[in-house]
């Protein structure tokens, strides 16, 4: 990733995940817990999915192989409203700096209003 303004490379702070407790931890030492979901979203979004409508997509598919490993079926599926609503609550929880930092700089999350067409 790079900065627009002088191009060069800077890293984001991490945001540390812990996947048994759903603890997200920011650089300042906060710890936030959140809902399974939400810690799936956050993780996909470090990974850098492009679109509500990957996220929703990739969302889906864990859920999917997690009920197969429990020997469940799950045939849902998930919307990009149901991401933005997931994104909202996460930026409520762990504040919207560390949303914002991967949406501006190099993660294009799409917003609603361009699917408005």
């Amino acid at each position: 990733m790079t900065n627009p303004e002088n191009n060069h490379y800077f890293p984001l702070p991490p945001l540390l995940l812990d996947f048994k407790e759903h603890c997200c931890i920011t650089p300042d030492n906060e710890q936030h817990y959140l809902s399974p979901m939400e810690f799936m979203l956050l993780s996909e979004l470090d990974i850098g999915f492009q679109t509500t409508d990957e996220l929703a997509i990739r969302l889906a598919h864990k859920l999917r192989r997690e009920q197969q490993e429990k020997g469940g079926k799950w045939d849902g599926s998930i919307s990009h409203e149901h991401v933005w609503e997931i994104i909202s609550r996460i930026k409520e929880k762990i504040g919207p700096q560390y949303i914002e930092k991967r949406v501006r700089f190099g993660y294009r999350i799409a917003t609603p209003k361009q699917f408005q067409g």
